[in-house]
């Protein structure tokens, strides 16, 4: 009776898998301590015997899973059960995923909920911490009705295995917008969020943190209109703080207003690229004080020139708004065209550095000597507003250019004397005029034409 006890004890599998841990902890311990036959070579084969093991048991995983949904569905005869256990399986896969190291996406016309208390986050995060995971993506037509609260992406970021397709632990391509409160973003190996295509936040008045990112900066766009749909950002212990204007689309077509990231970070414009400002509704581009904006070389931001458009930067004394170059080349400048929207445009404590490369669009200037007719680093360009620049410093100039060279035909123009300062380095410091343009009150430089 005894040993038949015995026998049907350790035929029990669980008990076999205790005894096993408890002998393995036992040899690694003598191991340890008193050496082992064969050194590292022996240490290498064991190690090697192991690792095929939880490799083999990784490859059946998503198989078993995926089967016993399948039969769990398929038992159950009420529809009702059947979409509560589906709604459940969903979830429970997609983690699973996310553990193994790939990606969860949510396709067209689903919805994802996922919402929590502070106290206790929902957690998306790696289970290998060698391994970062890919990304949570959500495809453009996700429904409106979906939400994040109090969720945490830990761990992201992984390289995608798609061509052209930008990593970051958070796709987002939703048209709708997704509602995201107390997000967290943390550890991850590149951008916290990419918005992709027409991806954007439905509420700006949000708040996510971006913490401990190892990429390029903390979120990148593709729609230059999207910026301005950008919840408030809390920023800590990134590699760097940089918000990425990538701007396939690049024309801002509706008003927008950018606020100030706070803390050295910055939007920073991709080099060569044109940021413009117009369209048939005249959009304004509004700056909050302490904005800064970088823009790579031969960037510029043109405002009202093929269409109507409008420009408002007004800084203080101690946030003023930053124009300034993200990169070692310098970037065009500022440039406001005919159709600028006078009436709405202001310019005040605003400083802009580093400008003054040649730009690609043709000035009718006139031909001074010693200075290239587009080499300024603010442009006017038939504008009449005499009243638009206020408390402006112009910083690391173009050595043979201009602070502002002024275009066209227009009736006045005026510039603050004491805010208004053109940094030592200009050949001919100051505002350069067109011959046929009325020069009063010296506002020209010495020896504009």
């Amino acid at each position: 009776m005894t040993q038949s006890r015995t026998a049907a004890l350790f035929s029990s599998l669980s008990i076999r898998v205790l005894l096993a841990l408890a002998a393995g902890l036992a040899a690694g311990a003598a191991a340890q301590t008193y050496g082992i036959p064969g050194g590292t070579g022996t240490i290498a084969l064991i190690e090697g015997l192991g690792q095929l093991w939880l490799n083999a048991l990784r490859m059946t995983i998503i198989p078993l899973v995926f089967a016993l949904l399948v039969t769990g569905i398929a038992s159950i005869a009420d529809a009702a059960a059947t979409g509560r256990l589906a709604l459940k399986a969903v979830v429970v896969f997609a983690l699973l995923l996310v553990g193994a190291g790939m990606e969860v996406v949510v396709h067209g016309g689903a919805t994802l909920r996922a919402s929590t208390v502070a106290a206790r986050p929902i957690r998306f995060a790696r289970l290998d911490p060698a391994h970062p995971w890919q990304a949570l993506e959500l495809r453009a037509d996700v429904r409106a009705d979906s939400s994040m609260d109090g969720v945490i992406l830990e761990g992201g970021g992984a390289a995608p295995t798609e061509r052209g397709v930008t990593a970051a632990t958070m796709r987002l391509a939703m048209r709708a917008g997704l509602r995201a409160a107390g997000l967290t973003i943390v550890d991850g190996e590149a951008w916290g969020v990419a918005l992709v295509g027409d991806g954007r936040f439905a509420d700006r008045d949000a708040t996510i943190e971006l913490r401990g990112l190892r990429g390029e900066g903390v979120v990148t766009v593709e729609d230059v209109n999207r910026v301005a749909d950008l919840p408030r950002l809390v920023l800590r212990d990134n590699a760097s703080h940089d918000v990425r204007v990538e701007a396939r689309v690049r024309t801002l077509s509706a008003d927008a207003r950018w606020r100030s990231l706070g803390g050295g970070a910055r939007y920073r414009v991709r080099p060569a690229m044109h940021l413009v400002v117009e369209g048939e509704r005249s959009p304004t581009l509004t700056l909050e004080a302490g904005a800064r904006i970088s823009f790579g070389a031969d960037a510029e931001l043109d405002v009202g020139f093929g269409a109507p458009g409008a420009l408002v930067a007004e800084g203080s004394a101690l946030l003023p708004v930053v124009f300034d170059g993200a990169e070692e080349g310098r970037w065009v400048g500022v440039q406001m065209g005919p159709r600028l929207d006078v009436a709405r445009s202001r310019l005040a404590f605003v400083r802009i550095e580093h400008a003054g490369a040649p730009s690609g669009v043709v000035l009718p200037t006139c031909g001074c000597p010693g200075a290239h007719p587009d080499e300024a680093m603010l442009t006017l360009q038939g504008v009449d507003a005499p009243d638009l620049l206020r408390s402006a410093s112009f910083v690391d100039g173009p050595p043979a250019g201009f602070a502002v060279v002024l275009a066209g035909d227009f009736p006045d123009f005026s510039m603050d004397p004491v805010g208004a300062r053109a940094a030592s380095d200009f050949t001919r410091s100051g505002v350069r005029c067109r011959a046929s343009s009325p020069m009063r009150r010296g506002r020209c430089a010495t020896g504009s034409p």
